[in-house]
């Protein structure tokens, strides 16, 4: 007997508890044994100690370890020297394990409270650490961290519906923010325009659901999003998987809640919107600047 048709509760087939062992999980997976990727150089002469493989990229070399014991390393430029660890496993592994307890405490965002913002709120907090540690003097870090603290703000603001244009204006100033530390180089304007045929088919069906009192404030937080998205694919890496994940957040949530509910609506925003958070603060190692420790 099919439980959904006899008007009985159906069982949903995966929890958001389950969904928080698999992030953590995987989480430690791809920490402790890294794949190589095309783009990435191999070799065992960049170890001056001798510790065994790596992969590396840019200014980065990535040694693979166990679980979140996986680091970075930073080749020193000025003076040239031997290879500084960054211990990047121990300053992201708060923030994995704060998506963990925020997917597994799961707390009905119908009951606004705020432990249930400071729950929500914690992961992209742990990003600001984890950039503060890896390059606290870079300019691209510090607007990175100012993204991610208005982006904070908006989390908690979202919480409680009567302060939901605050939340849309926090996003907003983050967007604005990712925009300044993008930059307008390279300019890829076909990219732009991509993100334009993308963008008005879809907000013209949003539109239609709208509040009014709302279509101004949306118009100009959909301009600040789509630009961004622009600035992150034309910049690429990890920056341009955030945006983009970032993008498919936003339009969800929006689409969620103006337009039609979605199936498992809060579980996809939110997961993609950390994955977005943790790609861009990644980027980081592809600016000029990389903090040896």
């Amino acid at each position: 007997m099919d439980p959904g048709k006899e008007g009985l509760p159906r069982k949903p087939r995966f929890s958001a508890q389950g969904w928080g062992w698999a992030l953590w999980g995987w989480t430690s997976w791809s920490l402790g044994s890294v794949a190589r990727v095309p783009g990435w150089a191999w070799g065992d002469n960049l170890d001056p100690q001798g510790r065994g493989a790596h992969w590396a990229r840019g200014q980065v070399v990535l040694k693979p370890g166990l679980g979140l014991g996986a680091g970075l390393v930073s080749r020193a430029q000025q003076p040239p020297g031997p290879l500084k660890q960054l211990h990047v496993g121990k300053w992201l592994s708060p923030f994995f394990f704060t998506c963990a307890v925020y997917f597994l405490l799961w707390i009905p965002d119908d009951q606004p409270s705020w432990v249930g913002a400071l729950v929500k709120c914690l992961p992209v907090l742990s990003l600001v650490v984890f950039l503060r540690a890896v390059d606290a003097g870079g300019g691209y870090s510090a607007r990175l961290q100012g993204a991610l603290l208005c982006s904070a703000v908006g989390d908690a603001c979202l919480v409680w519906p009567e302060a939901f244009l605050h939340g849309v204006a926090a996003f907003a100033a983050a967007h604005l923010l990712y925009l300044w530390a993008f930059g307008l180089t390279p300019l890829q304007p076909g990219l732009l325009l991509l993100v334009i045929l993308a963008a008005l088919p879809y907000y013209g069906l949003l539109l239609w659901h709208l509040p009014p009192d709302l279509v101004l404030a949306l118009t100009a937080y959909s301009l600040a999003l789509a630009t961004m998205l622009w600035r992150g694919l034309a910049r690429g890496g990890s920056t341009g998987w955030g945006a983009l994940l970032f993008t498919l957040s936003d339009t969800m949530l929006a689409w969620n809640a103006f337009a039609q509910p979605l199936p498992h609506a809060r579980l996809v925003v939110m997961t993609t919107y950390y994955s977005a958070q943790v790609l861009i603060s990644l980027s980081v190692s592809q600016s000029p600047k990389l903090k040896p420790n």
